[in-house]
């Protein structure tokens, strides 16, 4: 299988066999598809120290990082940056998200106008709150282009399944040498944060520090590989949801008029933003690699056995929904962050949870207010959740071709 295409395996597994676990075989590896809650919990919880993470693959084609690592070398990065993100400033999001949408929202109308929603523009929003909120650092001012980021970590993805050592083939060599080359270009772009005027900044003298301190050992802490993961974690799930969001409300316009009468306090607008994390889960799938032997639902597990826990498959079996596949807000309110709901799985779930989550909700439902506020999006298709839209996986889901959708400004009563 094409690793780009893994986001329509996961919902076409998750439509025909539902609440199953599967043992399937890409490039000579054993993997299962995991959907069973049972076997969700074995992995994630129950018997987590088998399971360490499974980001090989990152870690070959980008450097270690706190997304990749596990043990102490995941701790000692998760140190670095985690204290940030814990105090982080709400207040300052909300401004700095606000902005980043009011002079992004021109594109997005123009875009539209003639063709989908890309994500590049999305991206370009996303990032620029990550800087703003966490480095004070204007993206534009970096001369960063967040395309040279994103096509490197699509580059990347294609190797999830790659065992170490398989990529032997003139095709692979190929691609090979243009992930270096990306590779280069993204480390020269995060360069200019080794300047005086961003080496100053707290997050990045703490990176600096870790960067000195462990020159020379066996495991040495690079800054420009550490902040390729930080920013895509930053920027590139939020770019995503809000990507779906504009699509769930063109498909639902009545929906949108509701959400636009609500104020930003709202529980509506996190009831959305949840299905919408529910429906489009930005980060698919958990990975992890069994250590030793263990049993799943539908079979015995071997050392080295890989799992992709399905973020879809999980939230799709309807033990506490009359209809999974449908957009349900009361649904999600009496799930408020539990397994079933988008809150409650989208960002991980057991100890490897995504530690920007709560700036990303603030980002997130900010964004939503501001959309909703200044704006009318239109469907340019018929998309009902019962068909089957074209995904791209690329370490996060996309929609492929964009999203069909029109942007229309309109000034609303308040």
């Amino acid at each position: 299988m094409d690793p780009s295409n893994l986001c329509n395996e996961l919902y076409h597994i998750a439509r025909t066999h539902p609440g199953q676990s599967f043992l399937h075989h890409f490039s000579d590896r054993r993997v299962w598809i995991v959907q069973n809650p049972s076997d969700t919990h074995q992995i994630l919880k129950a018997n987590a120290a088998n399971w360490p993470k499974h980001m090989a693959w990152m870690r070959q084609t980008l450097g270690p990082s706190r997304m990749s690592e596990n043990q102490d070398a995941w701790l000692f990065r998760r140190q670095l940056t985690q204290n940030h993100f814990n105090h982080y400033d709400a207040s300052k999001t909300v401004r700095a998200s606000r902005q980043a949408f009011s002079e992004e929202l021109p594109h997005f109308i123009a875009q539209t106008a003639a063709s989908p929603l890309s994500d590049h523009l999305l991206r370009n929003m996303t990032l620029r709150i990550f800087l703003d909120v966490f480095l004070d650092t204007n993206l534009h001012e970096t001369g960063i282009d967040p395309e040279h980021l994103f096509h490197l970590l699509e580059l990347s993805a294609q190797y999830a399944f790659v065992p170490s050592g398989g990529l032997t083939s003139d095709e692979r060599r190929h691609h090979v040498s243009q992930l270096n080359a990306a590779k280069a270009r993204v480390m020269q772009d995060l360069g200019v944060f080794r300047r005086p005027e961003y080496a100053s900044k707290p997050v990045i003298q703490d990176m600096l520090a870790a960067e000195t301190s462990t020159r020379g050992g066996p495991d040495p802490f690079v800054l420009e590989q550490e902040l390729i993961t930080l920013l895509a974690a930053g920027s590139e799930t939020s770019a995503s949801t809000f990507g779906w969001m504009c699509h769930l409300l063109a498909q639902h316009p009545d929906l949108q008029k509701t959400l636009r009468n609500c104020d930003y306090t709202s529980h509506l607008l996190d009831d959305f933003l949840s299905e919408t994390m529910r429906l489009f889960p930005a980060n698919p799938i958990l990975s992890r690699h069994a250590v030793s032997n263990d049993v799943f639902s539908t079979g015995k597990v071997q050392p080295g056995d890989v799992a992709l826990v399905s973020l879809v498959g999980l939230q799709m079996q309807g033990v506490s929904r009359d209809n999974p596949w449908q957009l349900d807000l009361t649904a999600s309110r009496k799930l408020h962050n539990r397994a079933e709901s988008g809150l409650g799985t989208a960002f991980g779930i057991g100890e490897r949870v995504c530690g920007g989550r709560l700036f990303a909700i603030t980002e997130m439902r900010t964004l939503l207010h501001e959309l909703l506020q200044t704006t009318v999006v239109q469907r340019t298709a018929n998309e009902p959740l019962h068909l089957s839209l074209d995904m791209q996986w690329c370490s996060l889901m996309v929609r492929r071709g964009g999203h069909r959708v029109r942007f229309q400004s309109q000034a609303f009563p308040t």
